[in-house]
């Protein structure tokens, strides 16, 4: 809908759209805020997903882990977090985004918070069961937030710009373990029985992100696009407002929309959801569940499948490889301290695997590797571990800073294209890497690519699904993106028994089928948030 605008005034004559409104509020200190806030979050969010692969070595003896509690404790953050996007989905397409920010961050970050005073091994696979729960469904509300309070010149840059934040806390974990971890700390608050170690604190630190995001949105407003979906006309107006006034430092009343368009009315799906936030939870669960079909049915099912199979297999590579680094690096460490390291440059990959194969099949990492004795020592991985992993994170936001320049000009999917394709390659050639630094760089660019292409296809997500499927769309998806996850990590240590080089071509070809796929999508206009 075309809107025309008053050259002496500056109004628009006409009831504007959302694509209208959201423009003339502009950007500025409103969108700052937001995006700080948003930074805390997603920082919260990586932190509860990552953390624990630094704290195992650390509570090894102290929790008398064997290797299947190591693999049960990573495991179960991905079982929490299969389990409940659908739920998340529906009550953010009905209840609204603001509200399940505040309870869903909160909340994340009391269950991080009470993790971090574990004492035993069954408290602490309860709370990451739990935490993946709840941490699940905060991250696509808040992406879809962001999308929603962005004009469409800015849109792709700010979900462009959360992958940036992904790579911070991949660059911030490491850090923070390489800090805390090798201290020697602890608290004996009752003798015998609590006791607060190093790796306590560690994971306590990890549960502020996410508190202070909670308490950060709730001087946040609602969504005026989702208002906007409900009738609620008024209310999006005094939205729009606000955030044009915090902006431009003007008054609300001066702002130049003066009337919206009734998108109740004009939407196909009917009065079936309305005034569900005003008849109480029951109601709107009950909507939601209708409101829940149309994204299964024959208009939207085709686009959900393709989204579906590309998240599953963009997160099966960089979750799979994510969690090997370490365990990789390490073998590469240990044959470079070896008799007869001064070949590696001639020595090929699979020959730096297969020096400590065994170790790498179980899925453990070498430092992790250490029989539970009377003599349990508590190994401080080497520093080079974890500036390895800085390094990656890095690249990662230097690729996600180049992207954010060309993704306008050439658009998302044909980023996504390319940079699927560029992973693979990555990935491929690593079969034939002979040393430390050319590892490290192929795994570098094939994180940084592989993030782009995962941001890329979110921005598409928010663009081809309308605002009462949008959250439920992205839960969907990154539910089968986190069962790609789950199955990467079990299918890697079964091809690596058949293959050195299996693992990382099944990867790759997994990638390269994702390139072709892209094409299959919708070409999204920067004006798609409809």
């Amino acid at each position: 809908m075309k809107n025309s605008i008053s050259e002496e005034k500056g109004q628009v004559s006409e009831a504007a759209d959302f694509e209208t409104a959201v423009s003339h509020t502009g950007y500025g200190r409103f969108n700052i805020l937001l995006l700080s806030a948003a930074f805390l979050g997603i920082i919260g969010n990586l932190f509860g997903s990552t953390a624990l692969s630094y704290v195992l070595p650390a509570a090894q003896c102290d929790l008398n882990l064997t290797n299947f509690d190591k693999g049960t404790l990573n495991a179960m953050i991905y079982a929490g977090s299969m389990s409940s996007p659908l739920l998340w989905g529906f009550l953010s397409d009905n209840l609204g985004r603001q509200k399940l920010l505040v309870f869903g961050y909160l909340l994340d970050g009391l269950c991080s918070l009470v993790s971090s005073l574990a004492q035993s091994v069954w408290f602490l696979q309860m709370f990451r069961y739990l935490l993946g729960f709840v941490g699940c469904g905060p991250y696509a509300i808040l992406v879809t937030y962001l999308a929603e309070f962005h004009a469409s010149q800015y849109r792709s840059r700010v979900i462009l710009l959360t992958s940036m934040f992904v790579s911070v806390a991949f660059v911030a974990v490491p850090a923070l373990a390489w800090v805390l971890l090798p201290q020697p700390w602890s608290w004996i608050l009752a003798e015998g029985s609590f006791e607060l170690r190093i790796w306590n604190l560690f994971l306590l630190v990890c549960s502020i992100p996410s508190l202070l995001t909670g308490f950060l949105m709730l001087f946040f407003c609602e969504s005026p696009k989702f208002l906007m979906s409900r009738g609620q006309r008024d209310e999006a107006m005094k939205v729009f407002q606000h955030v044009y006034s915090v902006n431009t430092g003007r008054k609300p009343d001066t702002f130049p929309v003066k009337e919206l368009v009734d998108e109740l009315s004009l939407s196909t799906a009917g009065p079936t959801s309305v005034g569900a936030s005003n008849k109480g939870v029951r109601i709107a669960v009950m909507a939601g569940w209708e409101q829940m079909r149309p994204l299964f049915g024959l208009k939207h099912l085709p686009t959900l499948t393709l989204v579906i199979t590309l998240q599953l297999g963009a997160l099966l590579g960089i979750n799979t490889l994510r969690l090997w680094v370490p365990q990789i690096f390490s073998i590469i460490q240990e044959f470079s301290n070896s008799p007869g390291a001064e070949v590696i440059e001639s020595t090929s990959f699979c020959s730096i695997m297969n020096f400590n194969k065994s170790i790498l099949a179980q899925n453990i990492s070498k430092v992790e590797n250490i029989s539970l004795t009377e003599e349990c020592t508590v190994y401080v991985a080497d520093p080079w571990i974890y500036i390895n992993s800085m390094i990656i994170g890095s690249t990662c936001g230097v690729c996600i800073i180049v992207a954010s320049f060309l993704i306008n000009a050439v658009g998302k999917r044909m980023l996504m294209i390319p940079c699927f394709f560029m992973a693979g390659m990555s990935v491929l050639t690593i079969y034939w890497s002979s040393n430390a630094d050319l590892t490290l760089t192929l795994f570098s660019l094939f994180h940084g690519f592989n993030e782009v292409a995962i941001s890329c296809l979110v921005g598409v997500t928010v663009d081809v699904f309308p605002t009462t499927l949008r959250a439920m769309a992205l839960n969907v998806t990154m539910m089968f993106g986190r069962l790609g996850s789950l199955t990467g990590n079990l299918v890697f240590p079964v091809l690596l028994d058949l293959s050195c080089g299996a693992p990382f071509f099944f990867i790759t070809v997994v990638l390269i089928i994702c390139s072709l796929a892209s094409w299959l999508l919708p070409v999204t206009k920067m004006k798609a948030l409809e």
